[in-house]
């Protein structure tokens, strides 16, 4: 994919002004809507080639390109699959989940890896990390943006080990 072609980046849009933005910003590009949570900042999916996004923001006073993790001087991208895969987390699962500023390797430091073998996550690498005393599972949705599911607490997970072990028995 050459660099002038249109993607999948994140904007984020907080506080009130997310419904009537995420409204403006549907009429003006292509996107895919990301439902706000009351607790949450609110996000966006809008379709625009990365490079000139933040200029194509100003007009839109109150919503700025989520960073890449990885590359902080470039806003973040996802594939049309991973797109797809994360609103269908927000949209079908009671996941709370939270866009992370930092990649995964910044949580890996003192914590085991970990698989989670529970559906909508189940084959998922990550960290279990406490953030605000709650247990979290952190992962990555493709290299660009980190997440952490909030709850948890409700999933089961594995060592990578036990994971390829069970596996390779056919128990998973």
């Amino acid at each position: 994919m050459s660099d002038n072609e249109d993607r999948w980046c994140i904007v984020r849009i907080p506080g009130a002004r997310y419904k009537i933005l995420s409204q403006i910003l549907e009429q003006e590009f292509e996107t895919r809507k990301r439902e706000k949570k009351a607790d949450q900042l609110g996000y966006i999916f809008v379709k625009h080639n990365p490079d000139t996004l933040q200029d194509a923001l100003k007009p839109f006073d109150g919503a700025f390109p989520l960073w890449d993790c990885a590359n902080n001087k470039r806003p973040a991208t996802l594939t049309e699959s991973e797109v797809i895969l994360f609103t269908r987390l927000i949209e079908d699962t009671e996941l709370n989940l939270i866009m992370l500023d930092h990649n995964l390797d910044y949580y890996a430091e003192g914590h085991t890896p970990v698989v989670c073998i529970d559906e909508p996550l189940v084959g998922k690498t990550g960290y279990i990390v406490r953030r605000k005393s709650n247990r979290n599972f952190v992962f990555s949705v493709g290299n660009a943006v980190t997440i952490s599911a909030t709850n948890a607490h409700k999933m089961r997970f594995l060592t990578v080990e036990e994971y390829e072990k069970a596996q390779k028995n056919g128990l998973l």
